[in-house]
């Protein structure tokens, strides 16, 4: 028999089963992996993901003794250090408001955020507006870390495919770098091929006749190059 009929159902076959991975196996794997990570986050610190993307701008979390801290910026720097329009509401244990901050750029050191040209209301007051007060410069003391932040966005493997490119977008939109999401994307599209690709690669070292001997050297090839491959697409 043609050695390309031979190699026609097994290629055919792992095609199928790069494209079954891709679009089932995916979003399953995506939503386990995020639910480990909260369960690993919350356990951890008390706390789950501390960043989230949206529309309106990406929104942080941050906590102190007794409150806790929302953030929302337009635009941030690749790292989230650094974030421009940005709004920092406070809340007591309670969830009641307790101050609120706008402030043009705010820029993340060794624990606090340093602000520029804010304006702070005391929520807590009747008139919060008569009681504003307006800085040129100013900080805010803050439990996060750059670590920390780019922790939260987790890894590309927890968002689902179908999802992707949409996160991507808001990752740009945000400021924040995508590459590790697009390359896990594109991975991702090309694992069928990947498949196919392997069984002719085995095909290539094991299709000899056994009379020709040294068969197992030829499996041992086929394995050591498979794992090559591997090693190359990581």
């Amino acid at each position: 028999r043609s050695a390309l009929r031979v190699l026609a159902a097994p290629v055919c076959v792992a095609l199928a089963l790069g494209a079954l991975a891709v679009m089932v196996f995916n979003p399953l794997v995506a939503a386990t992996s995020r639910q480990y990570d909260e369960l690993v986050a919350r356990y951890d610190n008390g706390q789950v993901s501390t960043l989230s993307l949206s529309p309106e701008g990406l929104w942080l979390r941050q906590g102190s003794e007794g409150s806790q801290t929302v953030i929302r910026a337009t635009q941030a720097n690749e790292d989230g250090t650094v974030l421009t329009g940005v709004t920092f509401l406070e809340f007591d244990g309670d969830g009641r408001p307790l101050a609120r901050i706008e402030a043009e750029r705010a820029a993340l050191s060794a624990g606090a955020w340093t602000l520029t040209n804010l304006k702070r209301w005391n929520l807590a007051e009747e008139n919060p507006e008569n009681t504003a007060v307006t800085e040129a410069q100013g900080s805010l003391v803050s439990d996060l870390t750059r670590d920390r932040i780019r922790d939260s966005f987790g890894d590309p493997s927890a968002v689902p495919v179908w999802d992707l490119p949409a996160f991507i977008a808001s990752l740009d939109k945000a400021g924040f770098s995508s590459r590790q999401h697009r390359v896990w994307l594109q991975m991702e599209f090309a694992l069928p091929v990947l498949l196919a690709g392997m069984v002719l690669l085995a095909a290539g070292f094991t299709m000899r006749h056994v009379r020709f001997g040294n068969t197992g050297m030829m499996v041992m090839g086929a394995v050591l190059a498979g794992f090559g491959i591997f090693f190359l697409r990581n």
